[in-house]
């Protein structure tokens, strides 16, 4: 119970070192690997999440959003 409180307030006070990292503003913020894969932002059960979506003739390779 104690480490799970002291965990909480950690969490609360330090400060997120990611832009967005809800995908409340879409895409804003981040970066992809690849120009030849479809990326977006969806809201799926009332949350927002990044969707990465491979054509049939591209290259799988190893997509990713990333933040510089």
């Amino acid at each position: 119970m104690i480490t799970s409180l002291i965990l909480s307030v950690l969490m609360t006070a330090s400060p997120n070192l990611l832009e967005n990292p809800s995908f409340d503003r879409g895409l804003e913020g981040w970066l992809k690997s690849t120009h030849t894969i479809r990326m977006e932002a969806i809201r799926e059960d009332g949350r927002t999440a990044a969707k990465i979506t491979v054509g049939p003739t591209d290259e799988i390779g190893f997509p990713l959003l990333y933040q510089e």
